[in-house]
């Protein structure tokens, strides 16, 4: 169980974090996508 909560949390950081820079480059590049 704790292996799973934990891979949980590292997913959702990456999926923030993957957002983030995502958001960053549609900033920076100006695309919609």
């Amino acid at each position: 169980m704790e292996a799973q909560s934990h891979y949980g949390k590292v997913t959702d950081d990456v999926v923030t974090l993957l957002a983030k820079i995502v958001s960053d480059k549609n900033v920076l590049t100006g695309d919609d996508c």
